[in-house]
């Protein structure tokens, strides 16, 4: 498990290790179509049971503006603790983050694939 140590479907890990609000954290790459697919190509791979193989990427796909979703709501409450004091730690590059997440238009790119 990446994100939290839970037991359940592999999607919703799979799904955020994807999405932009992950990959783009501590770096500035976000996944292509095609590296999104390839990365999913290789666990579908080595998935034993025919029904979670031949599921797994409509499962993820489901649950991609969810966890993009998160990463923005947990960077908006993240932003506010910084602007009121009431985050005990400053990190700059993490501020500098998550206001870019914030931006109109980084938002637009996450959701208006799902509103067309």
């Amino acid at each position: 498990d990446w994100e939290k140590p839970l037991w359940g479907d592999p999607s919703q890990d799979l799904s955020h290790f994807r999405v932009p609000t992950t990959t783009l954290w501590k770096t500035d790459y976000r996944m292509t179509t095609a590296d999104r697919r390839a990365f999913l190509d290789v666990y579908r791979a080595a998935i034993p049971d025919a029904h979670l193989r031949d599921t797994i990427e409509e499962r993820v796909l489901l649950r991609d503006p969810f966890n993009c979703l998160r990463g923005i709501s947990w960077s908006a409450m993240a932003w506010v603790n910084y602007q009121t004091g009431e985050h005990a730690l400053r990190n700059e590059d993490t501020f500098r983050k998550v206001s870019a997440y914030l931006n109109l238009g980084f938002v637009r790119s996450l959701f208006d694939p799902y509103l067309k």
